[in-house]
């Protein structure tokens, strides 16, 4: 089967580990169970549509001296309980993508975007562009909107959604189903963010988005084929 046009969204889950997302784990914030829960409602939406669903685990050894830099516990160390997903993002034939990008051979990209699947990139830095396989896999995907859920909004969610807007995304934060450790700061960064660009929105309003743009892009596609309509849906970020 043929994998149909290359969608104008794509979900980026980051860090949806046990370490970020277990009450009383070394990078918990509040409010877990009600954000598990809108996280949970982002992974049933994607695996019921079949959306490529990118990944990011940071895979930190006991020693890394981001730990230090930034006055953070250990968390995520590879292998480890707290370095593996939690139940609601869990996918058991996810595609592995170590923190140096190199996998081969590479996932079928093509099967994928017909029957939806996760790639899992690894990370040992906040900004998940810190795996260069990222930049490949956009290339190929050629989305326009990227969504961020995940953990946590001071730190990964703030460092990759600055380089995304840096390379001409358009960027939105699904705000009730991400991790803040520290509200304070995290409101710093919210007012960053907004500055350059990035949009906050709630579960709710972005599947009610996407839902829209999905049908916008079906009836073009019917349209298409037809003859009825020469505009073509969006299909990739602007250059």
């Amino acid at each position: 089967m043929a994998a149909p046009p290359s969608l104008p969204f794509l979900f980026l889950d980051i860090n949806t580990l046990n370490d970020f997302l277990t009450p009383g784990a070394p990078m918990a914030g509040a409010d877990i169970d009600r954000i598990k829960g809108r996280i949970g409602e982002l992974a049933d939406y994607s695996r019921r549509e079949k959306l490529v669903d990118i990944a990011a685990a940071d895979a930190h050894a006991a020693n890394d001296p981001e730990f230090a830099a930034h006055g953070l516990p250990p968390h995520a160390l590879a292998g480890s309980e707290g370095h593996k997903k939690i139940r609601e993002t869990f996918v058991r034939s996810a595609a592995l993508i170590p923190a140096h990008g190199k996998r081969r051979p590479w996932p079928n990209l093509r099967d994928l975007r017909a029957f939806g699947g996760q790639l899992l990139l690894e990370k040992t830095q906040f900004d998940l562009f810190s795996n260069p396989a990222l930049r490949e896999l956009l290339r190929d995907l050629n989305p326009k909107q990227l969504y961020f859920y995940g953990a946590t909004l001071e730190h990964d969610l703030r460092a990759t959604a600055l380089s995304a807007r840096i390379m001409g995304y358009e960027v939105t934060i699904i705000e009730d189903a991400v991790v803040v450790r520290d509200p304070a700061e995290a409101a710093k960064v919210r007012g960053e963010l907004l500055g350059r660009g990035v949009r906050f929105a709630p579960t709710d309003e972005v599947l009610i988005q996407i839902t829209q743009m999905k049908k916008r892009l079906e009836r073009s596609g019917r349209q298409a084929s037809t003859g009825g309509d020469d505009n073509k849906a969006p299909s990739g970020r602007k250059t």
